[in-house]
Formats: C-alpha cells, structure tokens, sequence
C-alpha cells in the first residue's frame, strides 16, 4: 500500500462538511505535503532536492497557514504500520472508560432514590398497610403513612408498637385520623389497622434491629375508650372522656384531661399526669417516679413506685380516707383525712417518698 493511502488511514473521520467547507482542499493539501517530506528522507530524495529550485509548484500550491508552520519529519512508514494497532486501542480503553462511568452513576442514583419513599408504600388514604419494601442495607429511610376511619364504625381503640412512640389525642373529631412514622435501616417494619367487633386497632411491628422503631399518633372522638401500649417508647394520652389505659416496658407515660377509668403502668419510666378527672386510676413503676395531680376528687386512687418518689395532688374541698407508706423514706399528707370518707387514696414506695396534697 502507498505510504500516503496508509496515512490516510488513520487520519480521524472529518466532522461534518458544514463545519469544514473546504474539508476536502485542506485534506488534500496535507496528504501532498506529508508526501514530499517522507519523498525528501529517501535518498533518491536527497539527490533531487540539491537541484530542485528553491520553490516547487508543490511548495507554492500550499495553503498559507500550511507554509508559516515549520511541520515535524513524520516516521517512515514502517513504523507507522508498526504503530496501527495505538488508535483502536486508544479507543477501546476510552469506551471501557466510558461503560464504567455510566455504572458507577447508576448505582450513585439507585442509591440515592430510595431516601423519600418506599416502593409499594402507600403514603396516605384508607385501606390496610402492608409490608412496605426494603431500602438498600445502610441507607435510611423515613415513609410517613395516613389513614381515616369514620368513628360509626369503632367505640374503641388499641393501638400498641413494640418499638416507637405513642400518641393518642381525643376531641370533637367525627372520624380516626391515623398517622405512623416509621424509621427504619435494612427490614421494613410491618404496619397494620383493622376494624373488628367495634374495635380499632392499629399495630406496627419493627424486626430484631436495633435500628427500626415507628411512631404512632392518633386523633380520635373524645367519648372512645383508648388502650396504647409500646415496649420501647412513651405514651402520651390527652383530652378522652371515656376512659385509657397506657403501658409502657421501657418510657415514660404522660396523661393530660383524661377521665373515667384510668390505669398507668410502666417497667422503667416515670408516670406524669395533670388535669386528671378520673373517678378511679392506678398509676404504677417500677423504677421511676409517679407525679399526678387530679382536678376532680376520684374515688379511688392507688400510686405506687418501688424505686422512686410518688406525689398525688388532690382537691382540697374534699376529705380522704388516706393510707400511705415508705419503707425506705418519708411520707407526707396534707389533705384532710376522714377514714370514713367515699374518697380512698393508697399511696407507697419501697424506696422513695410518699407525699398527698391538696
């Protein structure tokens, strides 16, 4: 093959004839000049060119821009076919450059889009929730649920987590208004609402991570009795006329205008509540401290702590039959006290203080 035609070959394809109008010229210009100068390295060449003039037609064909710029002595053409294989190589490890590139940025958005929601996750509206899917190992992932549950259909509610908060508010509200938050990395927690035998009842359930819990909060109608639980988590239970009961393992149980039968139970946590007017309530801890004050005189009160300090704050227009005790620490009753009176109050802690006031 002619030394020119193997050039030729490697030149680069020329970019459309738009953009290089006069493509054709140029190229040809540079494929006559790269041929007299591999013509003057022979030594054939070196005989003619002492007697060539000092311009050559060749020489004066050329375009200006050609005859400013002093051009590099190019390889002879064996070693130009013996350095053929450095373009399709050179292109070969930029398409691989280029496959990697691309991977790499799809697995950075893959990653990335699971942050806001969860495939399968229904984000609000009625209908039971199922198992929502899993997010990549390590990422976080936060899909907060909503449904609403017309009150015909309920007088009461259970709702219970084994890891998360639980919040219950009672008003004039004409249907339940269900809101779970859950926090999770790896498995997807499980959440769930049912209607049955005029019960609600609203559960979640995190796995064996230490990284999962949900989050419950409820607004429901007043007048429903209400029984909130949670293993790891507080209970916060406010404005229900009928009736609450909260437990939690570990957290503390905190009650605001809450009325009819009241009990509170936690492992370890503290017990708080204001505003009560409950007719009967029991307010138990293991390890923590129990705090009530009642707006109403009850009827019966039992509070009682085995590590910790227990205060009951109590009308006081009104008499109590009151029996106290601390086998490790004081007590203290300020009340009026009638042994005879309808209104009982059974206060005691194994290692802590008693105190009743009005």
């Amino acid at each position: 093959m002619n030394p020119i035609d193997e050039l030729a070959a490697l030149l680069p394809p020329a970019p459309p004839s738009r953009d290089l109008p006069r493509r054709d010229q140029y190229e040809s210009d540079l494929l006559a000049l790269i041929g007299a100068d591999l013509a003057a390295g022979s030594p054939q060449s070196s005989r003619r060119q002492s007697s060539r003039p000092e311009s050559t037609p060749l020489q004066s064909a050329r375009p200006q821009s050609l005859r400013r710029a002093p051009w590099p002595r190019l390889p002879s053409s064996r070693a130009i076919a013996g350095r053929r294989w450095l373009p399709p190589s050179a292109a070969a490890i930029a398409v691989a450059c280029a496959v990697v590139i691309v991977a790499v940025g799809a697995v950075t958005l893959r990653s990335f889009s699971g942050s806001g929601s969860a495939p399968g996750s229904r984000p609000s509206g009625p209908g039971p929730a199922g198992k929502s899917g899993a997010p990549a190992a390590g990422s976080r992932l936060t899909v907060t649920r909503r449904w609403t549950v017309p009150a015909g259909s309920f007088s009461s509610v259970v709702v219970s987590t084994n890891n998360g908060p639980v919040t219950v508010a009672g008003g004039p509200a004409k249907s339940a208004a269900i809101t779970a938050t859950p926090t999770y990395r790896g498995t997807a927690p499980t959440i769930s609402y049912r209607v049955a035998d005029r019960a609600l009842t609203v559960r979640a359930s995190c796995p064996q991570e230490r990284r999962c819990q949900v989050a419950l909060q409820l607004q429901v109608p007043a007048g429903v009795s209400v029984r909130a639980a949670t293993d790891l988590g507080t209970v916060r239970l406010t404005g229900l006329t009928s009736g609450a009961a909260a437990d939690s393992q570990l957290g503390n149980i905190y009650l605001s205008r809450v009325s009819g039968l009241v009990t509170a139970q936690t492992e370890l946590g503290q017990v708080s509540a204001t505003g009560l007017t409950a007719y009967r309530a029991t307010l138990t801890t293991a390890q923590g401290s129990v705090d009530a004050a009642f707006s109403v005189a009850p009827e019966l009160v039992t509070a009682s702590s085995q590590l910790g300090s227990v205060t009951l704050r109590l009308p006081g227009n009104s008499s109590y039959a009151v029996t106290a005790s601390a086998d490790l620490g004081s007590t203290s009753i300020t009340v009026p006290r009638s042994s005879s009176s309808r209104h009982v109050v059974k206060a005691s802690s194994q290692l802590g203080s008693v105190t009743v006031t009005g």
